[in-house]
């Protein structure tokens, strides 16, 4: 089994890689911070042939890349794009799908390094092959199926001169700019917390998880009651996603549909609201996943009946906080993967629940 170590350090470890991986190629002039205050790109800036580039790595938890983060990280690395840099390359460890790619190839200056291009660039030294290997494992501990072979990769472009036609987006709906998820964020913090918020919170919060989410979970519903009229969640979806982590959710814990709650109040939730959470799910009807929204998260004694209704039920609730939720809102605006927080929690939740 593979260890699961914590995300950012992982994505460290994958910047340190991805800068080996290229000094074989390339010289790498400076660090993106020493390039201005406005500097937005991971770290650090390549040249050859008197050619520069502007690097962002990203290191995603699933095998196929979430498109909305790539979309949002060429967004950013585009904006640091100054006349001193000739193209930029956008550094994944996942695969980045070919409509995708085919939509920015009219982008004369953006190159993408996904996973299949970073094992052709590895295998030049065996070390390089090992440590990405290694990593790769690491990374996406959440697959069931086995990680594919990398597709042939005869050659690699450094400088994309061709001028190619621009094409119609590859996906649909509204087209977010970088800072949506930041608005959001602010909207949140500036509401009180309390009962009389209550809706505030709760429409704030389905905003902020259509726009994280957007790709993985579809059919929203709120305020949705179940035949009896017994129970009433405040907003459910499924999942239709090629993510490794929703796709866990299904085969791990029978959770095709996914429950949120939203609480706006001014202390930690108590067990008294994971018992009523519990009540809504039934493993039978793949509904046995709930994700609860709340201000400050939850006491010890709530935690505690989460790992139970896991263990003896096989029901899965899961606490994100304000903090939590606001960070997952900057990651979608800044290309990265707002599942890694989630990833986290359930880590948290497995590695310390007891028999």
């Amino acid at each position: 089994m593979v260890e699961l170590t914590d995300t950012r350090e992982l994505a460290f470890e994958f910047e340190e890689l991805v800068r080996d991986i290229l000094e074989f190629y390339f010289e790498v002039v400076q660090s993106g911070n020493s390039f201005g205050r406005d500097f937005q790109a991971d770290f650090f800036i390549v040249t050859k042939g008197g050619t520069n580039a502007v690097v962002e790595v990203k290191a995603y938890r699933s095998f196929l890349a979430p498109s909305s983060s790539v979309r949002n990280a060429v967004g950013k690395l585009k904006q640091n794009l100054e006349d001193h840099h000739d193209f930029a390359i956008l550094v994944t460890n996942s695969r980045v799908t070919s409509p995708l790619k085919g939509y920015y190839a009219s982008e004369q200056n953006v190159l993408f390094y996904d996973f299949d291009t970073l094992k052709f660039l590895a295998s030049a030294k065996a070390n390089l092959a090992e440590r990405l290997d290694n990593l790769t494992q690491k990374l996406f501990s959440y697959r069931n199926d086995p990680i594919p072979e990398p597709k042939s990769v005869k050659n690699i472009q450094l400088i994309h001169s061709e001028h190619i036609m621009r094409p119609k987006p590859p996906w649909g709906g509204q087209v977010y700019d970088g800072n949506f998820g930041a608005t959001i964020c602010k909207k949140i913090k500036s509401l009180e917390p309390g009962r009389a918020n209550a809706t505030k919170f709760e429409a704030l919060c389905v905003e902020a998880l259509k726009y994280v989410f957007k790709d993985h979970l579809t059919k929203w519903k709120t305020q949705r009651q179940t035949v009896e009229h017994l129970h009433r969640y405040d907003l459910i979806s499924r999942v239709a996603s090629d993510h490794d982590f929703w796709n866990s959710l299904i085969s791990d814990y029978r959770g095709r549909y996914i429950i949120f709650e939203f609480k706006n109040y001014t202390q930690e939730i108590s067990q008294q609201e994971i018992y009523s959470t519990e009540k809504y799910l039934l493993p039978i009807a793949m509904r046995s996943t709930a994700i609860i929204i709340s201000r400050k998260g939850m006491n010890k004694n709530a935690l505690r009946v989460c790992a139970g209704a896991l263990r003896e039920a096989g029901k899965l609730i899961l606490g994100i906080n304000e903090e939590q939720l606001c960070r997952m809102l900057h990651d979608e605006d800044n290309g990265r993967d707002p599942t890694e927080t989630i990833y986290e929690v359930l880590d948290e939740l497995l590695e310390t629940i007891e028999r």
